[in-house]
């Protein structure tokens, strides 16, 4: 990240031209920015947060830790129908 803003400022002539560089959001996104980016390839990759695939993952995830035989998780499913809430036991 630092050799990124250094390139930045080593880059520019001189301090109108820097000013330019970090207003331009095209060559210097803000944290917003690429909060947004993270938040879309999230929900790509997962899902929304309370979406079908992110509970299969969870599954996946319960299901191998169970494997390994460090302990056991129980995982209750939500049922819209009887409102059961997600809860683990270790």
């Amino acid at each position: 990240m630092y050799a990124y803003e250094d390139a930045l400022y080593f880059s520019a002539a001189d301090e109108q031209e820097l000013l330019v560089l970090l207003a331009d959001r095209a060559t210097n996104p803000d944290y917003d920015y690429i909060a947004k980016l993270f938040q879309k390839y999230r929900e790509t990759a997962l899902g929304d947060r309370n979406g079908t695939s992110i509970f299969k993952r969870l599954v996946e995830v319960i299901n191998n830790y169970n494997k390994l035989s460090h302990g056991r998780v129980i995982l209750q499913k939500y049922d819209s129908h009887t409102e059961n809430t997600l809860f683990f036991a270790l």
